[in-house]
């Protein structure tokens, strides 16, 4: 074996996964060095003083890891809301008869403030409010977009 080891040779060493070794090393827990620009390499050394971290040390890993998956969470529940406000505008009028709402449902929810119509229109998250409001109708008529 040589001095240094790739990601796979040092998974196979610790009967590890390749992403354990992974995320210890973008979490810097484990060293590497850079050969090339895509290829990392690991000293044994480095490997076995990794293995050997106390337990504590294994738990404050994964308390570092539910952060980091609860930021990544909420930056994809950002980019879904952007992707939602993205939505072209449609008619109200067309959009409740496409989903078989009638017009004294809607208006009433207009009414009371808690569905969004801009000039006749519902925009992302107009669509999202009026299947909110209007999907456990009885009547209610899903389309290929829903849930919007």
């Amino acid at each position: 074996m040589s001095d240094y080891l790739t990601i796979t040779q040092a998974a196979r060493l610790l009967n590890v996964s390749e992403k354990t070794i992974q995320r210890a090393l973008r979490s810097g827990e484990l060293k590497t060095v850079h050969e090339y620009k895509n290829r990392a390499r690991i000293t044994l050394e480095e490997l076995q003083a990794w293995r050997t971290v106390p337990a504590r040390n294994t738990e404050e890993a994964l308390l570092r890891r539910i952060e980091a998956l609860e930021y990544r969470v909420e930056q994809m529940e950002r980019q879904l809301d952007k992707q939602r406000q993205r939505v072209k505008p449609v008619s109200l009028f067309e959009f409740a008869a496409l989903h078989n709402v009638g017009s004294l449902e809607y208006q009433r929810a207009i009414n009371m403030n808690v569905l969004p119509v801009r000039f006749g229109e519902l925009d992302g998250p107009g669509q999202q409010a009026f299947w909110q409001i209007f999907h456990e109708l009885p009547s209610y008529v899903p389309c290929e977009g829903c849930p919007h």
